[in-house]
């Protein structure tokens, strides 16, 4: 089951999202996984009003990220690597670049929704099974002053 984190993001800040993904039993035996070889992870944004995907995050580019959109869509590699994160570091570092709420950005004519969904998927490539880790909300602040 996906843990639950809702962020606040000012517009024209980076936003970073770090995580440790663990597996255990239980919470206090689960220890963290070492993601460096045979995983990938994805992240989508979605408006919450119409549900429309507005920006996608992977560990690996890939060519066609809407399977529903015909042709390729633009997607980000997910800025970090994935990594061991055995010593407590977090394992999965994604960083939502601020040009996404600045002018021509794919958030700032939607900006007067407010808060946008989002949920990261995790991808054994080995097995091809994957689970949805994280879910929630992006609630985004307008600025004032925007600096590109």
């Amino acid at each position: 089951m996906a843990s639950l984190s809702n962020f606040t993001w000012s517009q024209g800040d980076d936003l970073t999202i770090d995580l440790i993904y663990k597996e255990g039993a239980t919470a206090d035996t689960a220890s963290a996984v070492d993601l460096t070889t045979g995983y990938s992870v994805r992240m989508d944004i979605v408006s919450h009003v119409d549900k429309v995907r507005l920006y996608t995050f992977n560990s690996d580019d890939i060519a066609d990220v809407d399977p529903i959109a015909t042709g390729d869509q633009p997607d980000s590699v997910i800025e970090g690597t994935l990594s061991a994160g055995l010593d407590g570091t977090p394992n999965i570092s994604i960083t939502v670049p601020r040009s996404l709420t600045l002018p021509g950005g794919p958030l700032f004519s939607r900006l007067s929704e407010g808060t946008f969904n989002y949920d990261v998927f995790l991808r054994n490539t080995s097995t091809n099974k994957q689970a949805k880790i994280l879910k929630g909300t992006i609630a985004v602040e307008e600025s004032y002053t925007l600096w590109e």
